[in-house]
């Protein structure tokens, strides 16, 4: 097609944590650990109607990943996370997406109370404020073949209790088939969890994201 042109990138796994200086913003949490890997095709080019478009393809991975709160407190880690994408246009609107499979191998998520009855995770919606005449997004075109958690971790801590109370589940899988949100078609789900002092948890059936389903 003449009015495409295409780049294929292939990345060794490198460091992230050499380039957070070139970060437009400052981040809500902090980047210890993490090396992203990458074998992808762009395509990009002139529609046959004028309008622009961009298209990405193939695999994205990230390794060793380990994030924390500002407090420098373990917040969520894992092995590894890979994306092999079918195709990814950030410019369509709605933003359309689709990926054969993803996978997160080993993560770990520390999830606690402080004695004030503040969240850990609510440092993620710092700065994050809410424009009332902003337009209502539409709902993006994602589909997911595939996605996989093996060999989690989800650890529990509340101090605003007046006895605390400590909870891990370990390990966690989590296995989600057919998620298509353009089509409103509920997906399979599969989940397994164990804990100390506590009966396994099995899981079986649909998720329906934009219903509460």
């Amino acid at each position: 097609n003449n009015n495409e042109a295409s780049l294929d990138i292939r990345l060794a796994p490198f460091d992230l944590t050499q380039y957070l200086g070139y970060a437009p913003t400052r981040l809500p949490v902090l980047l210890k650990k993490g090396s992203l890997d990458s074998t992808l095709k762009l395509v990009w080019g002139q529609g046959p109607k004028g309008g622009q478009h961009f298209v990405v393809s193939g695999h994205l991975g990230l390794s060793k990943v380990d994030i924390r709160d500002v407090s420098d407190t373990p917040l969520l880690g894992f092995d590894a996370l890979g994306l092999d994408i079918k195709h990814f246009e950030p410019l369509a609107v709605p933003l359309r997406a689709a990926f054969s499979k993803i996978r997160i191998e080993a993560p770990a998520l520390n999830v606690s109370r402080n004695q004030a009855g503040d969240l850990n995770l609510a440092s993620l919606a710092t700065g994050a404020g809410v424009e009332s005449a902003a337009p209502v997004a539409p709902k993006p075109a994602i589909s997911i073949d595939v996605f996989e958690v093996g060999a989690g971790r989800v650890s529990w801590l509340d101090s605003a209790m007046s006895d605390p109370y400590a909870l891990q589940l370990e390990p966690v899988a989590l296995r989600l088939q057919g998620l298509d949100l353009a089509a409103d078609r509920p997906a399979l789900i599969e989940m397994t969890a164990a804990g100390e002092g506590m009966q396994d948890i099995a899981f079986q059936g649909r998720l329906n994201p934009f219903r509460g389903e």
